[in-house]
């Protein structure tokens, strides 16, 4: 938070010091219990959608994107589990196209989506994330 010192009366920078300290009483932190797979990743779950659709996932510190097998991906997302837009009454399509691929050759295609996504009861209204149709590289990862 970056604050600017008022110079004015003491009503001021009360009102100053109150709202500063209702934006860090709003400061939130949750505890996700994660597992380690094989020293290599961490995976947690999380729930995307209203009801929420629960996803185990890698909480990979080294890319910022969330992606999600669709229900529309086939082969190619084995036995993940898939996230389904239609049974989600908080989800508004949005349909721009994503791509990511990793060092070790994996890589993820797509379209952007947002939802309700949850983290340890955490929720994150219209939280944008990529929806996979076609993938490579992740049938190791437990699902």
């Amino acid at each position: 938070i970056s604050c600017k010192r008022i110079s004015s009366s003491s009503s001021s920078s009360d009102t100053t010091s109150s709202k500063i300290a209702s934006i860090q009483n709003k400061a939130t932190s949750v505890d996700e219990n994660l597992i380690n797979e094989m020293n290599s990743y961490w995976m947690g779950t999380i729930n995307i959608g209203t009801p929420p659709q629960s996803f185990n996932i890698d909480f990979d510190t080294g890319s910022s994107d969330l992606w999600i097998p669709s229900i529309r991906c086939l082969s190619s997302c084995g036995n993940h589990s898939r996230y389904n837009a239609n049974k989600s009454s908080t989800y508004p399509a949005n349909g721009a196209s994503f791509s990511i691929s990793y060092g070790d050759g994996s890589f993820v295609k797509g379209y952007l989506d947002s939802d309700t996504v949850t983290v340890d009861g955490l929720s994150v209204v219209n939280q944008v994330f990529a929806e996979a149709l076609n993938m490579s590289g992740f049938n190791d990862v437990s699902d």
